[in-house]
């Protein structure tokens, strides 16, 4: 049976970031603030987000917690399976996770910076979310704007180079 599962390891691994990647992202282009989620009972009794309940809570702990980031989650997911697939994952899941998250945390700082006050879904979803908020915030009383954006921008393309493996060289062609 272990070589049976050592066998399509990959094939496996493929799919869950694919079919994860897809649920997350349906998750949250069906979102609708009058949904239950948890700071929210709803009005109506049936969910309107394509995933039911736990996509309706999902989408909303999402968008509450890194705003328009989240949608970073979704392309990590996606590139994660397209590079098993071509077998170019060279970094184990747990480190690309360590790195992917705080490239969330970073992009969503970085939207909060530069639209604090863009919110969407009837005004209750900042465009960082509170992660970004939080952080944002804190930072420019130390730094200012400008500090914080060179800070910010600075961590964001280190990180996405952990994340994607790739040199500056790379991202430049």
């Amino acid at each position: 049976m272990t070589k049976f599962f050592t066998k399509f390891r990959q094939d496996i691994a493929v799919i869950l970031f694919f079919s994860t990647g897809l649920f997350v992202a349906l998750s949250l282009y069906s979102f609708r603030p009058t949904d239950p989620s948890f700071n929210s009972i709803g009005n109506a009794y049936k969910v309107s987000n394509f995933c039911g309940y736990f996509g309706s809570f999902l989408s909303d702990l999402l968008y509450q917690g890194f705003g328009i980031g989240a949608w970073g989650l979704v392309a990590a997911l996606l590139i994660m399976g397209a590079k098993t697939l071509k077998d170019k994952q060279s970094r184990s899941v747990a480190g690309k996770l360590f790195w992917g998250f705080f490239l969330l945390v970073v992009a969503s700082s970085l939207l909060a910076l530069h639209f604090p006050n863009k919110m969407f879904f009837s005004n209750q979803i900042g465009a960082g979310g509170l992660v970004g908020a939080v952080i944002t915030h804190g930072l420019i009383r130390v730094f200012n704007f400008v500090g914080v954006s060179v800070i910010l921008w600075t961590v964001f393309a280190v990180l996405a180079i952990f994340y994607t493996e790739k040199s500056l060289l790379e991202f430049l062609k």
